[in-house]
C-alpha cells in the first residue's frame, strides 16, 4: 500500500543554348576529352557533382537522433548495501535533466532520509542536502560520484551507526520514473568494506505517494 509523505517534501539554373541561327556543335570521335563541351547545368562531363548545400560534407541533412530518457521531479532514492540489502539506505532526491544542445546531465539533489534500525519506512530528514550531478550518454547511462559521503546514525537502518564511504553510482535510465544500477566504491569508516554487489534504484514519487521500496533493478 502506498504511503503518504509528509508534508515538507514539497529543449537558378543557367541553361545551354545555341546562338541564333547557328546549330550545335558536332565533335568529332576521340575528341570528347579536350572540347570543353558543356551539359545542360553548365558544368563539362567530367565536373564532378556539386555538394548538397544542407551540408558541409556533401550529403543532405537528416533529422537530429531522438534525445535519450531523462528523469525529472521527486524520486526516492534506495541504496542496497551488499551487507543487508533489505534495509536499504534512502534519500529524498529532486532531479532535473539539463541540456546545453551538446550534453545532458542529470543535477540531483539529495536529501538523507531517517530510518530506524531493521526498518524500511523512511521518516523525517536528516542533515543538510548535497547537490550532485552526472553527465548522461546517448543511451541514457550515468556515472554518479558522491565521494566522502556520511550518512548519519538515524539514517542507517543497518546498525545506527555513523557510516563515512566513498561510492559512486553507476546505473542507466528504465524510463522517466526509474533509473537503477550497480554501487562501486568503500565504506571507511566504522569498518572498511567493498561495496561491490551493492545496488540502487531511483524511483519516482507521483502525487506525493511514495512508490514502493525497490533498490535494483527490475
Amino acid at each position: 500500500m502506498a504511503r503518504r509523505m509528509v508534508a515538507w517534501w514539497a529543449a537558378p539554373l543557367l541553361l545551354w543554348g545555341s546562338a541564333p541561327g547557328c546549330g550545335p556543335q558536332v565533335g568529332t570521335p576521340g575528341d570528347e576529352e579536350s572540347s570543353g563541351a558543356m551539359t545542360s547545368d553548365g558544368s563539362t562531363p567530367d565536373d564532378d557533382p556539386p555538394p548538397d548545400e544542407g551540408s558541409a560534407s556533401g550529403f543532405a541533412d537528416g533529422p537530429m537522433p531522438p534525445a535519450g530518457p531523462t528523469l525529472e521531479g521527486e524520486y526516492l532514492l534506495a541504496l542496497g548495501v551488499v551487507l543487508d540489502p533489505a534495509h536499504p539506505l534512502q534519500w529524498h532526491v529532486d532531479v532535473t535533466t539539463a541540456d546545453d544542445g551538446v550534453q545532458r546531465a542529470l543535477q540531483l539533489q539529495l536529501q538523507a532520509l531517517s530510518v530506524e534500525v531493521g526498518a524500511t519506512v523512511p521518516g523525517p530528514p536528516v542533515g543538510a542536502p548535497t547537490m550532485v550531478s552526472a553527465e548522461l550518454d546517448d543511451a541514457g547511462g550515468f556515472l554518479l560520484s558522491l565521494p566522502q559521503l556520511v550518512v548519519q546514525p538515524t539514517a542507517n537502518p543497518i546498525s545506527g551507526g555513523q557510516i563515512a564511504a566513498d561510492v559512486v553510482l553507476q546505473g542507466h535510465i528504465v524510463d522517466e520514473t526509474l533509473g537503477c544500477g550497480t554501487v562501486e566504491g568503500t565504506i571507511v569508516a566504522p569498518l572498511m568494506l567493498d561495496l561491490a554487489g551493492s545496488t540502487f534504484a531511483l524511483r519516482r514519487i507521483d502525487g506525493g505517494m511514495l512508490p514502493p521500496l525497490q533498490s535494483a533493478c527490475p
